[in-house]
């Protein structure tokens, strides 16, 4: 997906939503709701290893209103980050750099909040602080999350692993 200078964020919320995936994560004993966004041109998605970690299977919902199925790649409990591959190859964003980010920058957070009927929600806000880093432990251990983005931007549960999105129309996080 490629922009053109001077986009409203209106126009980059209608172009990034095809790259944008709910997760519908499925248990033994129920499911979970979260989000990921493809990153590559055969259907590779990160998400929140907490969105997918432990699933016997996992459904994602595009914006066309179709789904299909993807597998665990890569997943890090501990930098709660995980790679899913999609059955289906769909649009991607590009990667922006991270380090470019500076307080006060307008951001969207996109996301499945609370229901998978809530698929690609959209939040503006601005980066509040940079460079933030948290200890999280869990059953994997513990470590911490380092370089972390801090933004205003309202997130609900299911939000977890869906982008953070600059004016350029390109990925420079991912939500927890």
């Amino acid at each position: 997906i490629s922009f053109e200078d001077n986009v409203s964020f209106e126009e980059i919320a209608s172009k990034v939503s095809p790259a944008i995936v709910g997760i519908n994560g499925i248990y033994n004993n129920g499911n979970s709701v979260g989000s990921g966004v493809c990153v590559s041109n055969n259907g590779y998605i990160l998400t929140n290893s907490h969105c997918v970690n432990d699933t016997k299977s996992i459904v994602l919902y595009l914006s066309d209103n179709t789904s299909t199925n993807a597998k665990i790649i890569y997943n890090n409990p501990v930098s709660d980050l995980a790679i899913i591959k999609s059955d289906r190859v769909i649009p991607y964003l590009e990667i922006g750099d991270s380090d470019k980010v500076n307080v006060g920058q307008d951001i969207l957070a996109v996301g499945t909040p609370l229901s998978i009927s809530l698929t690609h929600s959209f939040t503006k806000g601005i980066v509040s602080a940079i460079n933030r880093t948290l200890k999280v432990s869990g059953d994997d251990g513990e470590g911490y999350m380092q370089n972390l983005i801090q933004h205003d931007a309202s997130l609900n549960p299911g939000n977890s692993g869906g982008p953070l999105i600059n004016s350029d129309g390109q990925i420079i996080g991912i939500n927890s």
